[in-house]
């Protein structure tokens, strides 16, 4: 009568380990497949941390870039705006000599063939540079000339110049 009511037992035994051993490989499977899953993401998580590191270093050296951007865009804004400055009084200037007149026009200040002032030349300067002085703004040109030629034509003939030209605004 035992074995009668032991058999059974051991066969339902043997159906709950043969059940047992089914759920524990399935699961084995479950948590190789769990793992693996794991494996996986920590590789894309580690590919996206260096990713977001790389993309934050670019940021940074954008940035860099930008402020060195700025501040060269901010010297080409003063530098325009000198050379504005500089146009702007260089227009007054020209308005300003648009508006002198000639007063006085002297020849042959220089000795012939000279770059020298003759004595007269001198005196004439002097004057003129008398009459100037109560004048506001004014400006005063002197050009001489001296001139040489060769003997020979087929050479050059080059025209020797000395020009001064001195103005004053006060």
């Amino acid at each position: 009568m035992c074995r009668t009511t032991v058999a059974p037992l051991d066969a339902k035994i043997a159906q709950l380990d043969k059940k047992t051993q089914d759920k524990a490989a399935e699961l084995a499977s479950h948590i190789e497949t769990v793992e693996n899953d794991l494996s996986r993401t920590k590789e894309r998580l580690s590919d996206t941390d260096a990713k977001a590191i790389a993309a934050n270093q670019r940021g940074q050296s954008a940035e860099g870039k930008a402020v060195k951007a700025g501040l060269t865009a901010d010297e080409a804004r003063a530098l325009a705006e000198k050379g504005l400055d500089r146009a702007s009084l260089l227009e007054r200037a020209i308005k300003e000599r648009d508006k002198l007149e000639l007063r006085a026009e002297k020849t042959e200040l220089f000795r012939l063939n000279s770059c020298e002032l003759t004595p007269e030349g001198k005196a004439a300067l002097d004057e003129l540079a008398t009459q100037l002085s109560s004048l506001e703004p004014y400006a005063a040109e002197l050009e001489g000339f001296t001139g040489w030629h060769r003997q020979s034509r087929a050479q050059p003939e080059p025209e020797l110049s000395t020009k001064v030209r001195h103005v004053t605004v006060t």
